[in-house]
């Protein structure tokens, strides 16, 4: 049977119509899910509350309403361009980004050599994903840092297989957009910055000078940011690291104390400190899973067993699988340092994981 290869080599112009068929759908989805779920989630009374009081020039209590001020400042500018009330301007703002972050999606698919019955299928995957919708009515920073994400990942491939001045530039400015919304966006940056660098098309002296600068400003940068969330006192992240791991103690002790006596609770006391450390590495295995969905997750497995799609043979640009086992475990890294530090992790935190998963669905 034929197939139709729409090839980013000869006609880029062939995926236009799957962009627009994502972006809509998008903006459809997020007014549906307004319709069926008008209430505000608590996070968004805060980023609302901020945006109110930077839409009237109070700076000092916008950032006292939420700290971490990009994404009001985002919806505020929206409300002075649409000159709509700041709950609404929201709620357009993240269907927009939904829609971004879909093109995004769809382009990257579109360059693993997807077929047109393939990008149809992404673009479904994609608008019908249960781990974007369910979260589609509340008012989060969320999707603006995965349209960020994923548009930094497109420009970083197209750095990698064509140095441009361009390319670079939109692969920076995407990491500092997605920073702007969620710090782990600092650590894709820098991440994909340094593997550009040192296995990317550098020059010997480019690459010097861009490690150089790298080992420089980073600790600053993070030194900065940890100023920034803990009130200019470094030192209470460590004490809140330390009482994070004092909590864990105390409820895996807690837990074992109150098992019948014998020989599993004598196990547990033997083997806790292992205990403390595969709880939360359990505990983020069982939420991507939930995130994912067993419904994405048999697909995915039905496909890796039954036709392996990480083989070279069948991507067209053998270079996405390098980039994306470097996003991934990028991201696996991050997940697992937000588990250890945090103890939580909310339904939002692996969606760029699971993005990037189900584009092989």
């Amino acid at each position: 049977m034929k197939t139709f290869m729409i090839s980013p080599a000869d006609k880029p112009e062939a995926a236009t119509l799957y962009y627009w068929c994502v972006f809509v759908g998008s903006l459809l989805v997020a007014i549906w899910s307004s319709y069926i779920d008008p209430v505000i989630n608590p996070d968004g009374v805060k980023y609302v509350l901020a945006t109110r009081y930077f839409l009237d020039g109070d700076i000092d209590n916008g950032l006292a309403a939420y700290k971490w001020p990009f994404y009001s400042l985002s919806i505020a500018l929206v409300s002075i361009i649409s000159r709509l009330p700041a709950e609404l301007s929201a709620l357009v703002f993240d269907a927009v980004m939904r829609g971004l972050a879909g093109i995004a999606f769809i382009n990257l698919t579109y360059k693993f050599g997807a077929t047109r019955v393939q990008l149809t299928l992404a673009v479904a995957a994609y608008l019908f994903y249960p781990g974007l919708n369910e979260v589609q009515s509340m008012i989060i920073r969320d999707f603006a840092y995965i349209a960020c994400f994923l548009w930094m990942v497109v420009f970083f491939v197209q750095q990698i297989s064509n140095p441009t001045r361009f390319n670079f530039m939109g692969f920076v400015l995407m990491g500092m957009f997605a920073t702007a919304y969620r710090i782990e966006g600092l650590v894709y940056l820098v991440s994909l910055l340094v593997l550009y660098l040192v296995w990317g098309t550098v020059n010997k002296l480019s690459r010097k000078v861009g490690i150089s600068l790298v080992v420089i400003v980073l600790p600053v940068m993070v030194y900065g940011v940890l100023m920034w969330i803990y009130d200019g006192n470094v030192g209470n992240a460590m004490t809140i690291l330390g009482n994070m791991v004092s909590l864990m103690e105390e409820d895996l002790e807690s837990f074992i104390t109150a098992m019948q006596p014998g020989f599993l609770q004598d196990l547990l006391h033997r083997i806790s400190v292992l205990v403390l450390i595969v709880m939360p590495i359990a505990k983020l295995l069982f939420n991507l899973l939930e995130v994912i969905t067993i419904g994405y997750v048999m697909v995915l497995l039905a496909g890796w067993l039954v036709r392996p799609l990480l083989q070279g043979s069948q991507v067209t640009n053998t270079l996405m699988i390098r980039v994306w086992k470097w996003v991934i475990a990028i991201n696996l890294v991050v997940l697992t340092g937000f588990v250890l530090i945090r103890q939580i992790v909310t339904d939002r935190y692996p969606l760029t994981f699971a993005l990037m998963l189900i584009m092989f669905v």
